[in-house]
């Protein structure tokens, strides 16, 4: 390691130290929220009450159908919204947890199904990130969505949803290029006999 990259290194470490000291309290008291004893701590207070007053009780739910599930939006004609909505379980219009609303809404064989798309689709992204025909300002994008994927996918434990919404357009714009990319990539190659 050279002298010069050393000097960045301690000068990073130093800023960085001097930057936390410097911080206002808030920030570390929300870093720190839901990791005390008594009130305010503990998983209800690090996941705003969605495990026990939202993903706990949805769960009974699942073995019902667990095959296909309920349909689109099930949750608000679920058991718990129908006898304790705001009372035993939070008046929510989803459950805020995608995968648990997959599986409710599409049963176990529409969230493996919804899962194997979303890994050939990073696995398609990736592929043409590293493609050397495509030029460093595509393989950056493809790069990119591939990351984006795989944040939204992490990001998906707590809200949202796996079927198309607003805030994943960037993807879906990404998935669709990827598709024209590819079928591009077929037409200019020569097929056998021509």
């Amino acid at each position: 390691m050279g002298l010069a990259s050393q000097t960045r290194g301690v000068t990073f470490v130093n800023v960085t130290a001097v930057v936390l000291l410097l911080l206002p309290s808030a920030v570390y008291d929300r870093v720190t929220t839901g990791f005390g004893h008594g009130f305010g701590s503990g998983t209800n207070m690090i996941s705003a009450g969605r495990i026990e007053y939202l993903w706990l009780p949805l769960l009974p739910d699942v073995p019902r159908s667990p095959i296909y599930g309920h349909g689109l939006g099930s949750m608000l004609w679920s058991d718990p919204m129908r006898t304790g909505a705001g009372i035993t379980i939070l008046a929510a219009g989803h459950p805020h947890n995608a995968y648990l609303q997959a599986l409710l809404d599409m049963g176990a064989a529409g969230l493996i199904l919804v899962c194997a798309y979303f890994v050939h689709a990073w696995k398609g992204l990736r592929a043409l990130s590293v493609d050397p025909a495509l030029s460093p300002t595509l393989r950056g994008f493809y790069l990119g969505a591939a990351a984006g994927l795989v944040a939204l996918s992490i990001s998906y434990l707590t809200d949202s949803s796996l079927l198309p919404r607003a805030e994943q357009t960037f993807l879906w714009l990404a998935i669709g290029m990827m598709y024209g990319q590819r079928a591009s990539a077929r037409v200019k190659e020569p097929g056998p006999g021509r």
